[in-house]
């Protein structure tokens, strides 16, 4: 007869932090877990990047149900944007021994509503164009756009950070600091290599403005 050892399984292997903020404390999620096996599963070990803390119970008995605990820390992640990880536990299960599940979190910058003395005193972000269409871009090619940020505000707009959604994109900015009242080109580079295709992306900039501090430029093309 044959026994069947422990077994950890997730009611869900996806942890969805959404919105968090780089300059406010660490955010917590609970992940309820059980163990379907005929032994207890016994937890070693964790496999994490260091902004993110997992605390597990050491052993789960037979036939019930635990909770893990995860901690994001974004201050410590210090980088904007959308951030996917995967996280391992290491078990005693001898027929899956490191037990995966993925955390996501989209990392921002809190700002306080304005005040009636802020209105008017503040960086303000704006783009010459939301949607650029890249028209046909031959497969192995690379072309360029560019796209006019503009600070509309009264103080200095810092551009934190800009992230594309796909690796066949790039943007880069001369400087990341633009002056009330001036603008600065971001350059979009696309390269069609491995695509076909109508495509449909985006690149997110992350700024000072507290009013609108994520300002998302939509992409398409053809690529032939």
């Amino acid at each position: 007869m044959t026994h069947k050892m422990g077994s950890l399984g997730f009611l869900s292997r996806t942890i969805n932090f959404g919105k968090i903020y780089i300059n406010k404390p660490a955010v917590e999620q609970e992940v309820p877990v059980f163990n379907s096996g005929d032994h207890p599963v016994a937890i070693s070990g964790v496999k994490a990047p260091p902004y993110i803390q997992v605390d597990a119970p050491a052993s789960i008995a037979k036939g019930e149900r635990a909770t893990i605990k995860v901690t994001y820390n974004a201050m410590l992640k210090n980088q904007y944007g959308f951030s996917a990880d995967n996280i391992e536990l290491v078990t005693n299960d001898s027929l899956m021994a490191l037990k995966p599940f993925s955390v996501y979190a989209t990392i921002e910058e809190f700002f306080l509503p304005l005040t009636a003395a802020d209105q008017g005193k503040v960086p303000v972000i704006s783009l010459q164009e939301s949607a650029v269409d890249f028209g046909q871009i031959n497969s192995g090619s690379t072309v360029q756009k560019t796209v006019v940020v503009r600070n509309s505000g009264k103080k200095e707009l810092t551009i934190r950070f800009v992230q594309p959604n796909c690796q066949c994109l790039s943007a880069d900015m001369a400087t990341e600091k633009i002056k009330p009242g001036e603008e600065q080109k971001l350059t979009i580079t696309w390269k069609g290599e491995g695509r076909r295709g109508t495509q449909n992306k985006a690149i997110t900039i992350y700024s000072t403005d507290p009013v609108n501090p994520v300002k998302r430029i939509s992409l398409s093309g053809q690529v032939n």
